[in-house]
C-alpha cells in the first residue's frame, strides 16, 4: 500500500547488523546516564548517606540510571522523530503495526522490555557482590544475559528483523520514509487534508470533517 494509506508507510526493514551499529551510536546517551549517577552516589557519599544493603544500591542504580535511560529511549522513539539518534544516523524509524508514530505508552513498554534484563542483572549482581550464596540470584544473572542473546538471535532471524521487545510491543524498526513522502509528522502543527491520516501517535482518533457551510 501507499503511504497515505497508513498502513505501510516506509520502505524495506532494515537488517539486524543495521540495528546493532545503531545501538553502538547510542551508547553516549546510556554513559552519560552512567556518568550522572556516579557523580550521585559520589555526593550522597560526602553526605554520609552511603548504601548499606544490596537492595539499596539496587534501587539507586534503579533510579538514576536503568529508570531515566528507559524513559529517554522511549520518549526519542515517541517524538516527531521516531527514533534516537543512533537509528537516525542510520535512517531507520520505530513504527506501530500500522506504521505510524508510537504513543507514549506503546514507546515506554518498548523501552521497558529492552532494558529488563539490564535491570535483572544488576538485582542479580548486588546481591552476588554483598557475599550472597543464593543460587537463585546465580540463576537470575545468567538468565539476564542469556535473554539477551535470544532476543538478539530473534533480530537476527526474524522476518522483520524483530527483538523481544519489539514483538511484546507491537512494534517494528523500518527505514525512514524520504523527506518527499506525505506523512507530516516531522512538521509541528502540520494539517492533514482529506484522505490523509494523522500519524500522531497510534492511539490517536481520527477526526471527522465538517460539512460544508
Amino acid at each position: 500500500m501507499s503511504s497515505v494509506s497508513g498502513k505501510s508507510l516506509f520502505g524495506r526493514y532494515r537488517n539486524w547488523i543495521e540495528r546493532l551499529q545503531a545501538a553502538a551510536l547510542d551508547l553516549p546517551i546510556i554513559v552519560g546516564w552512567a556518568v550522572f549517577a556516579g557523580v550521585t552516589g559520589g555526593a550522597l557519599r560526602l553526605l554520609n548517606l552511603d548504601f548499606n544493603t544490596p537492595a539499596a544500591w539496587d534501587l539507586f542504580a534503579l533510579s538514576t540510571l536503568v529508570l531515566p535511560v528507559t524513559v529517554t529511549f522511549a520518549l526519542m522513539e515517541a517524538s516527531p522523530r521516531r527514533a534516537t539518534p543512533g537509528k537516525r544516523r542510520l535512517g531507520l524509524v520505530v513504527v506501530n503495526r500500522m506504521g505510524q508514530r508510537l504513543s507514549v505508552r506503546r514507546s515506554l513498554a518498548r523501552s521497558t522490555g529492552k532494558f529488563l534484563p539490564w535491570q535483572l542483572a544488576h538485582t542479580a549482581v548486588f546481591q552476588l557482590l554483598a557475599g550472597s550464596d543464593a543460587a537463585g540470584y546465580l540463576i537470575l544473572s545468567i538468565a539476564a544475559q542469556a535473554l539477551v542473546l535470544a532476543s538478539t538471535l530473534t533480530m537476527a532471524f526474524d522476518s522483520q528483523n524483530r527483538p523481544f521487545h519489539d514483538l511484546v510491543a507491537g512494534t517494528r524498526v523500518v527505514q525512514a520514509p524520504p523527506v518527499a513522502v506525505t506523512d507530516r509528522t516531522s512538521v509541528p502543527g502540520a494539517r492533514h487534508g482529506p484522505g490523509v491520516p494523522s500519524t500522531h501517535g497510534d492511539d490517536a482518533v481520527p477526526r471527522r470533517r465538517g460539512g460544508a457551510r
